[in-house]
């Protein structure tokens, strides 16, 4: 690697000042820096040119900057933003969230856990993140343990594409990751089989529960055989494709809610519903309104307004319980978002008719408040995507 360490306190494109190095690869470093713009702590990925322009790279330059390009317009809940990227003569530097949660391969055993049910949602996070982006036709990723943090308050984060795929290509042997990035099989199977490991060890690593247990926890103890012949079959290549994994954790949620009484459908069955997958999309921003809305049943969903240079900003995450679309059923106006499905979800009908009859029920001034309600909140959304756009967040 490129000797390339800014000294501390050095402002680098005019906006971060370096505050630590946190890491060095065969193509990077990744430094702690402070964001004087928007006063948060960020992480920066500092790229060789001259190691990507090298002959038999695994990161040719070109690759690296489209990568780059996709990577700033994903905007995630559970994977670090990254939210801007520019270059000097001999760098490329891509700058990120930072979490402050050390990753689940450094757990320790006086590290802080959260509750057994957390560590089930981080393995489901982390194959709804591959299957993501492998619904982006970006397979490769290469989410490992040290790219996982789980916080004690049961938060997850994910290290965003790039620098998983920098650090995968700095392990991997040259023949190894040049394989990796040519081959888009070879480049799922192994991200299968990296996110069995995640999933391994945090296994390994959930908190026996110690006086009497509760439901939750027990309910959690019943899975374990199950997820484990999950992560096993995962590291062994059984499952060709990840939405295949995604499937088997879905049946192992549902046995949860089956243990905890909970309806895996909180509507009545007859009710029309839409099913996605990650990374579809419901209904992108300037379709004309279609006279449904949707209650989100399960999953989740991002909403977002397109942005300059192609950058999407992001307005908000919907969950279980939400409302989507809603707005083109109050003024009929086509619709102001795109909605993206970021992990399989499953949503309920709501029609302009069934809205009207709701609607008709209500006094006169109920109704207006409602139609002048949804003309501010079209405008802010815009406000919200100008500002944004103006400081370079779409977070």
């Amino acid at each position: 690697m490129d000797p390339h360490t800014p000294p501390s306190k050095q402002v680098i494109g005019n906006r971060y000042r370096i505050l630590s190095n946190e890491a060095t690869g065969r193509l990077a470093v990744t430094y702690g820096a402070f964001d004087l713009f928007t006063g948060s702590t960020v992480e920066i990925t500092s790229i060789s040119k001259r190691r990507t322009k090298a002959i038999g790279t695994p990161y040719p330059l070109p690759r690296l900057r489209s990568d780059s390009a996709f990577c700033l317009k994903v905007v995630h809940p559970d994977i670090l933003h990254a939210y801007d990227q520019f270059d000097d003569e001999d760098y490329i530097y891509l700058v990120s969230e930072y979490s402050g949660v050390r990753p689940i391969s450094e757990f320790s055993p006086a590290s802080a856990r959260p509750e057994p049910m957390a560590f089930v949602t981080a393995m489901q996070k982390v194959v709804y993140a591959v299957e993501y982006y492998h619904s982006s036709q970006c397979p490769g990723c290469g989410i490992r343990p040290r790219h996982v943090r789980l916080s004690p308050a049961g938060e997850v984060a994910i290290d965003n594409f790039v620098a998983c795929r920098l650090s995968l290509l700095s392990d991997a042997e040259e023949g190894t990751a040049r394989m990796l990035m040519n081959s888009r099989d070879d480049a799922a199977l192994t991200d299968i089989r990296l996110a069995g490991d995640v999933i391994a060890l945090l296994l390994r690593e959930i908190p026996k529960p110690s006086g009497k247990t509760s439901r939750e926890d027990a309910a959690v103890k019943e899975a374990l055989p199950a997820l484990a012949q999950i992560s096993e079959r995962m590291i062994r290549g059984d499952y060709p494709t990840i939405q295949q994994v995604s499937t088997a954790m879905h049946g192992v949620e549902d046995s949860i809610r089956a243990a905890l009484s909970r309806s895996v459908h909180a509507f009545p069955p007859r009710s029309k519903r839409r099913v996605l997958a990650a990374g579809e999309v419901l209904f992108r921003e300037g379709d004309p309104a279609n006279g449904e809305a949707f209650i989100i049943e399960r999953g989740v969903l991002q909403i977002s307004k397109g942005g300059p240079n192609g950058r999407d900003i992001h307005l908000d995450v919907s969950k279980v319980g939400d409302i989507v679309g809603e707005m083109a059923l109050i003024d009929q106006q086509p619709r102001m978002a795109t909605a993206r499905a970021l992990e399989p979800s499953t949503l309920v009908a709501l029609t302009s008719s069934e809205f009207r009859t709701t609607m008709e029920k209500m006094d006169p001034v109920s109704r207006r408040l409602i139609t002048v309600l949804a003309t501010r909140l079209r405008l802010q959304a815009k406000e919200v995507a100008r500002l944004k756009a103006m400081i370079g967040v779409s977070k």
